[in-house]
This record gives C-alpha cells, sequence and structure tokens, in this order.
C-alpha cells in the first residue's frame, strides 16, 4: 500500500463525518422552528409603593362593603361597565400609613406589559386611577 492509497482511505473516511457535523450544525442553528412565546400572566406584588403612599394587598376576600363600594363606583361609571379593563375581581390593596384608604386593582396584560385600572376610596371620597407596568409607576388620575 503506497502512502496515496492510505491518505485516500483516511480523506473518504474524515469527509463524511465532517458533512454529518455540518448538516447538524446547520440543522440546529438555521433550520429548527422557532421557540412559540408563552405569555406569562402578570403577577400582582404583595406590597409596592408610588408617590402617594406604601400599599399593602390584602390576604382576605372582598367584603361585602367593598363590593358595594365597588358597585357605587360603577353606577357612577357606566361607560365602564362591560369593558375588559375593568372585568374580573379586583385585587385589594390598604395604604400602610392610613388603612382608611384602600385601592381596588384591576389587572391585565401580562408579565412583560402589564396594565392596570384601580379606584381609590377615602371616606366617601373616591378616584379612577389607570397605569402601564407594574402598580406604582405611570399613574395617571381619569
Amino acid at each position: 500500500m503506497t502512502f496515496s492509497d492510505t491518505a485516500s482511505k483516511r480523506c473518504k473516511l474524515i469527509n463524511p463525518f465532517f458533512m454529518l457535523v455540518g448538516l447538524a450544525t446547520v440543522f440546529i442553528i438555521g433550520c429548527g422552528a422557532p421557540a412559540p412565546h408563552v405569555a406569562i400572566p402578570y403577577l400582582p406584588p404583595d406590597e409596592f409603593s408610588d408617590s402617594d403612599a406604601i400599599w399593602q394587598r390584602s390576604s382576605v376576600a372582598n367584603s361585602k362593603v367593598d363590593n358595594q363600594r365597588i358597585g357605587k363606583f360603577f353606577k357612577q361609571n357606566p361607560d365602564l361597565i362591560g369593558s375588559p379593563d375593568w372585568t374580573g375581581e379586583p385585587e385589594k390593596y390598604a395604604c400602610k400609613a392610613s388603612k382608611s384608604i384602600e385601592r381596588f386593582y384591576w389587572f391585565s396584560g401580562n408579565h412583560d406589559n402589564p396594565t392596570w385600572n384601580a379606584v381609590e376610596f377615602e371616606g366617601s371620597r373616591m378616584r379612577e386611577l389607570s397605569g402601564i407596568g407594574p402598580p406604582g409607576t405611570h399613574a395617571k388620575p381619569e
């Protein structure tokens, strides 16, 4: 066997190996289907602060009085009834400095793009708030 015969046999063994590695690399990098983007739901924080106060989420369900106050808000704002931004059970937050101030938040969007609407009650006074991002950021009174 001559040198050229040995080199020829080695090339025949090496070439299929490199072809296989090359094809596998192209498949992995460029031919695989992209993974679908899964939206992660927004999880409300247990506590947050804004320019007004520090707010703590209530661990108890909304009371009958809470539901009456929310009902009064919607009675005064009938155009919000049925809006997708105001559907579902709101999250209740209390002001840490004054337990007489409470907010009810309706969250929508996802973890990367949360939006929210809220109504704040302080005694008989109420005000509507909304924002983009986590609560406490970009709040704007309505």
